[in-house]
């Protein structure tokens, strides 16, 4: 008790936790985890996160075997449960580093990866089965490995049963492994094809920003190049689209603009129908809030999905004016902030709704018209160009 005391206060001194981990001692330290005192088995399992938590040391932990060795005080029986369970979150956390992961799955990644796949259908045992969940996650961070989950088969669909339920732990862990694995093309049909519209709606409505974020971002990427009709179906699910719009009044602005972002890809690669239904939600109030994001690239995606769309579909026009676009769009013409091409973007996103006469009759339309006007005069020759063209072709109207 008296070493495990002392090698906690040297674990607070990084030269020391260096030491520890070049020397093997963390091999060491778990060995003895299973034969001292629940409480000082934390202490132990504390200085080994200590040093997990040292991307540097990671390496170490895979050559003297504790990367392993975390693996099998995981599943072995007579294991304390809080040394099983506290050694699987550490197992999740060391593969996060991308030159631990490598050299892990070197060892036997086929296995590993079928292992934590049968780790996420333990249904009976929680802690396992986010375990499973996360070391999945961490795998699935390059499309060499994601085609590796694909092709097990079974992997996404445990990740989606598992999304399903209604536990914080498993939806962190469930949806952040599947928005890992959204980002790779193959894999995007094979989600959406399986998802839950409820699961997602419930990890929507969670109480943790994170878990938003994620599923958030899960639907965005998901969403890629999808067929419509499978977007419709998700889509269709009650209260998804309401929810989606109602957070981008979140305090976490990464959540918000998330959010806003899933809208952008349903106006990209839905059909008509799921636009109209994402107005009818008011998708309109949270595409233009992104159009005031300190981001360009979040207010160009945003001007051009609602450029394709308003031009097409004139009740997305119509939601734009009275959701305050005129006023968005002609603040934006004249922020300096803007480049010249995202200018000429949002200008031709004016036009569409200066397009009626009705629209150009009002105080707002007057206003963003003049705007467009003043810059036919603008020193930078493409946004001089569009302005004149937009005065010319239609404000003559």
């Amino acid at each position: 008790h008296i070493a495990i005391c002392a090698l906690a206060r040297f674990s607070e001194v990084s030269e020391a936790l260096a030491r520890l981990a070049k020397s093997g001692g963390v091999h060491t330290l778990l060995t003895k985890t299973t034969e001292v005192s629940p409480e000082d088995a934390d202490e132990l399992l504390d200085i080994v996160r200590a040093v997990v938590n040292v991307d540097a040391l990671l390496p170490e932990l895979v050559r003297d075997g504790s990367v392993m060795l975390l693996l099998e005080l995981r599943q072995r029986a007579g294991v304390p449960s809080k040394v099983a369970t506290t050694s699987g979150l550490l197992l999740s956390a060391a593969l996060s580093d991308d030159a631990c992961l490598e050299q892990v799955l070197k060892q036997d990644g086929a296995h590993l990866l079928g292992m934590f796949v049968a780790w996420i259908g333990q249904t009976d045992d929680v802690d396992l089965s986010v375990t499973g969940a996360l070391c999945v996650g961490n795998i699935a961070r390059s499309d060499a490995n994601c085609e590796r989950i694909i092709a097990d088969g079974t992997a996404i669909p445990a990740l989606l049963s598992l999304m399903a339920r209604d536990n914080t732990a498993t939806q962190h862990a469930s949806v952040g492994a599947l928005k890992n694995l959204s980002n790779y093309g193959p894999a995007k049909t094979i989600i959406l094809a399986g998802m839950s519209g409820d699961a997602l709606v419930q990890a929507l409505h969670s109480g943790h920003a994170h878990i938003q974020y994620f599923a958030a971002s899960l639907f965005r990427g998901a969403l890629i190049k999808q067929a419509p009709d499978t977007i419709a179906r998700i889509a269709a699910t009650p209260g998804l689209l309401a929810r989606l719009a109602a957070l981008r009044g979140s305090e976490e602005p990464r959540v918000g603009a998330e959010s806003a972002r899933v809208f952008v890809n349903m106006f990209k690669f839905g059909n008509d129908d799921t636009v109209r239904q994402a107005i009818d939600a008011d998708a309109a109030g949270s595409l233009l809030s992104l159009l005031t994001s300190e981001h360009e690239m979040l207010r160009n995606e945003a001007t051009i999905a609602l450029v394709g769309t308003s031009s097409r579909l004139p009740e997305v026009a119509m939601a734009l004016r009275d959701a305050g676009g005129f006023q968005v769009v002609n603040a934006q013409l004249t922020d300096p902030k803007n480049s010249p091409e995202l200018v000429c973007t949002i200008m031709a996103l004016g036009a569409v709704l200066l397009s009626s006469r009705e629209a150009r009759q009002t105080a707002d339309g007057q206003a963003l018209a003049a705007t467009i006007t003043s810059l036919t005069s603008s020193p930078t020759e493409i946004v001089q160009k569009q302005a004149t063209a937009v005065r010319d072709g239609v404000f003559s109207n």
